[in-house]
Parts: structure tokens; C-alpha cells; sequence
């Protein structure tokens, strides 16, 4: 870990602790179940609250941007992080808080079931998770005839959107620790690639990175506009970029000035997994076997593994693309000359399609460079290097498998609309 990846440790660490804390709560208010009056358990959520409630001039303790890095994709990134951070203010959270109580907790237990298919999610309660067990309890509570309980739906709201504003922050600034690590005119010095695979990995992130930014001050803009997205959707925005910015720096600097640098989380490795796992086989169970086999090349000794790895991808890409958007249902949903060729629907319009129900054009933007963005990552890997058989490290591969099976994740968790 280098000097500038150090200077964000204290608001991840920040976040992270208060992620920890609050899972802990939740966990202790499940266990206890009907004793929601307890005054010391409130007294707990209160200071955990008002500890929030200084989140906000987090962006105070991000270093300054260097500019030795893309100036662009820095700003970008900075814009984003501020938006989020921004988002988190008192007005902003009981304004929500008011209308997701109106919801009968619909939203929150949507989050709840984020990370119900992760084998280690008992041990890694996320904050909404803990809001929606305090949920459970004050239903029971209501059931029982006990009334006015000291953790109440108020609380339960503002814990829920809490949870949700603090983990997209921590892994917004995880990804801008990444890039702000290496220069960018180092960008894939370390497998190889010539300067025309360069220039392509360079525009299609530097608009992956500029539709990000947009996506999260259109929401600062209208944070009500947070609450229309399935919590999972929403969660997984900075998870896909920060995948991207991760496997950028992995490309881009020495194996040996990584020795004591932290891997992906193995959380989101995790997730990837069990989320394509059950979710590939509502759209066709046959998809699961090309997973599998993309998986097998690549953690096989076979000198071409990443070009079969890099095929199996695309082709899986485009089965899932085609099932999510069925050419009559595209055909049925716009009739615009533009999002058709050779008579058959564009990618764009099928993503569009795809996104349909989310009515934020900036979210739209951001899926379409999201996936060019992935596609040019799998195609560097594939055919981008000059040099003969490259010998890729294990920190590069997981890298590219860890955004590859993202990025499908997260669109077939937009796809299958599921509440």
C-alpha cells in the first residue's frame, strides 16, 4: 500500500466501524425480541444517529486530488463521493425516513434481502439488515398489543437509509483509493498493452467515470429519487465502479509494490458468486454451465485460459442481454428507428429496455458505459496486449472476474425487476 492509498484509510476505517456497530445493534435487538423498551439499547441507536449525523464533512478528511492522475476520472470520481457524502445530511435522511414509514417498510426489507443468499451473511450483517430486524420486532411488539416502543419506525427508517448512504460511500472512496494509487499514463504498463487498447480503456472509463458522477448528483439533486430504486440496485452502483477502478490499478502497477495491499473484498467475490448462482437459472439454466466453464478456463493452467475465459464472458453477455430483452418486447416497447439495426434491437436499446422501470436517465447512462466499459476490459485481456502469451498475475485475473461477474450480476438484478 502506497503513501496516497493510506491517506483514505481513516474514512473507510470511520465508516466501516459504524457498519460494525450497527450490525451489532440489530443483531442485539433480533435476540432480545419483544423488549424493545430497553433504554439502553436506545440509548445505543441514539448515538449511533447523531454519530451519522457528522458523516456529512467526511469528504473533509479525502486527501486533495493529485494530479498525476487522469484529471478527469479524479474529478469525476471526487464529484461522486461528494454527492454521497452530501446525501447524507439530517434534512435529506428524515425527509426519507418520512416517506419510507409511509411504505409499510416495503423498501427495507427489499435491502434486507440483499445479502440473504451469502453464506456468511449472518456474519456480516449490513446496517439495513439490523434496520429491518428491529422492523421484525416492533411488528411483533404491535401484534402482542404493546404500544409506543422505545425503538420505533422512525428510528427503523432513518437506520435504514443510513445503511444504505454509508456502505455506497465507503466503496465509492475505496474505488477513488484505487485510482488515486497510480499514474494513468501508466494504465496497463503491466500487461502489455499498445497504445491503440490504452486510448480505448481510456475513453471508455473516463466515461464510465463521468456517467457515474452524473448518476449521483442527479440524485443529491432529488434524493427522493433514491427510494424508487430496489436497494440492491442502488448498492451495487459504486460496487461496479469500484470493481472497474480495481482492476484498472491492478493492470497498471507492479505485482511487487502490492505485497501488502488489501485484495478485493471478499464480500463482493462472494456475492458475484451466489448472486449468479441463483439468479442465472430464472433466465436459463443452461447459462449456469457457461458460467461454469468460463470459471474452469480460467483457473485451468491452459496458456490461452483467458482468451476461452474472455469468449465464454461475451457470449454469456449476450444470452443474458437477449433473455432480459426479447426482440418482440423490445419491438413492442419503442418503435425509434435509432435503437434498431439490420431490423433487430441495438445494445442500447436493450439495456434500455432492460432499465426501463427506473425513471432516471442518469442511471440509463451509467448501465450503458458500465457494460461498454466491461466489454473493452474483457477485450484488453482477450486480443490487447502486444506482447506473446502475457502471463497475467492471480491479483489481475481475480480483478477481471471480479468485474466481469459484477457487472452480470448487477444486470440481471435490473432485469428481473424483483422486489
Amino acid at each position: 500500500m502506497n503513501e496516497k492509498e493510506e491517506e483514505y484509510l481513516k474514512p473507510i476505517s470511520i465508516l466501516s466501524e459504524f457498519n460494525s456497530r450497527v450490525g451489532i445493534l440489530g443483531a442485539q435487538i433480533s435476540a432480545i425480541n419483544n423488549d424493545i423498551y430497553s433504554p439502553a439499547l436506545r440509548s445505543v441507536a441514539d448515538g449511533l444517529l447523531n454519530e451519522f449525523k457528522s458523516f456529512s464533512p467526511i469528504a473533509n478528511l479525502l486527501p486533495k486530488l493529485d494530479a498525476s492522475i487522469h484529471s478527469s476520472i479524479a474529478t469525476f470520481t471526487r464529484e461522486a463521493n461528494l454527492a454521497i457524502s452530501n446525501l447524507t445530511n439530517a434534512a435529506n435522511v428524515l425527509n426519507l425516513a418520512s416517506v419510507i414509514s409511509e411504505k409499510p417498510l416495503s423498501w427495507l426489507n427489499r435491502v434486507d434481502s440483499i445479502n440473504s443468499l451469502s453464506p456468511d451473511a449472518g456474519l456480516t450483517q449490513s446496517i439495513a439488515q439490523s434496520a429491518s430486524a428491529m422492523a421484525t420486532v416492533v411488528k411483533s411488539a404491535k401484534a402482542l398489543g404493546i404500544t409506543n416502543p422505545i425503538i420505533d419506525q422512525r428510528m427503523i427508517s432513518i437506520l435504514g437509509i443510513e445503511s444504505n448512504f454509508s456502505k455506497l460511500s465507503a466503496t465509492s472512496i475505496l474505488a477513488e483509493s484505487s485510482l488515486s494509487s497510480f499514474k494513468w499514463n501508466d494504465l496497463g504498463t503491466q500487461i502489455g498493452i499498445d497504445q491503440t487498447a490504452r486510448a480505448k480503456i481510456d475513453d471508455s472509463f473516463t466515461a464510465f467515470s463521468k456517467s457515474y458522477s452524473e448518476l449521483f448528483k442527479s440524485i443529491q439533486v432529488v434524493p427522493q429519487s433514491v427510494i424508487d430504486f430496489n436497494p440492491s440496485i442502488i448498492r451495487r452502483t459504486p460496487i461496479e465502479y469500484y470493481t472497474g477502478a480495481e482492476l484498472c490499478h491492478t493492470i497498471s502497477v507492479p505485482e511487487r509494490l502490492m505485497v501488502d495491499r488489501a485484495p478485493i473484498p471478499k464480500k463482493i467475490l462472494v456475492d458475484n458468486k451466489y448472486g449468479l448462482e441463483n439468479k442465472l437459472p430464472k433466465i436459463d439454466p443452461e447459462l449456469v454451465e457457461l458460467w461454469a466453464g468460463a470459471n474452469q478456463s480460467l483457473a485451468s493452467n491452459n496458456p490461452d485460459k483467458i482468451r476461452h475465459f474472455s469468449i465464454s464472458f461475451r457470449e454469456l453477455m449476450t444470452h443474458v442481454l437477449h433473455r432480459l430483452s426479447p426482440d418482440e418486447e423490445v419491438k413492442k416497447w419503442t418503435s425509434n428507428p435509432h435503437h434498431y439495426k439490420d431490423g433487430r434491437p441495438t445494445r442500447e436499446a436493450r439495456l434500455l429496455y432492460i432499465s426501463r422501470d427506473i425513471n432516471l436517465g442518469s442511471f440509463h447512462n451509467f448501465v450503458q458505459k458500465d457494460v461498454t466499459a466491461t466489454l473493452e476490459f474483457i477485450k484488453l485481456f482477450q486480443e490487447g496486449t502486444h506482447e506473446v502469451g502475457p502471463c497475467f498475475t492471480e491479483r489481475q485475473l481475480v480483478a477481471l472476474k471480479a468485474k466481469a461477474e459484477s457487472t452480470l450480476n448487477f444486470l440481471i438484478e435490473i432485469g428481473l425487476r424483483e422486489a
